[in-house]
C-alpha cells in the first residue's frame, strides 16, 4: 500500500516539476502544489505511524 502511495506522490511531484519546466505553471503555483503534496505525505505518514 505504502509503495503505491509514495509512487503516486512521486509522480505528482514529477508532473508538477515538468509543468513548471515547460512554463504551464508559475513559480508560485508550483511551490504551492509541492507544499501541498509534502503536507499530504506528512499527514499520511502520521496516520501510518499511529496504527
Amino acid at each position: 500500500m505504502f509503495k503505491t502511495l509514495s509512487s503516486f506522490y512521486f509522480s505528482m511531484i514529477f508532473i508538477t516539476v515538468l509543468l513548471r519546466a515547460f512554463g504551464f505553471l508559475s513559480l508560485a503555483e508550483a511551490e504551492f502544489i509541492l507544499l501541498l503534496i509534502i503536507s499530504l505525505v506528512m499527514v499520511e505518514d502520521m496516520n501510518g505511524s499511529r496504527k
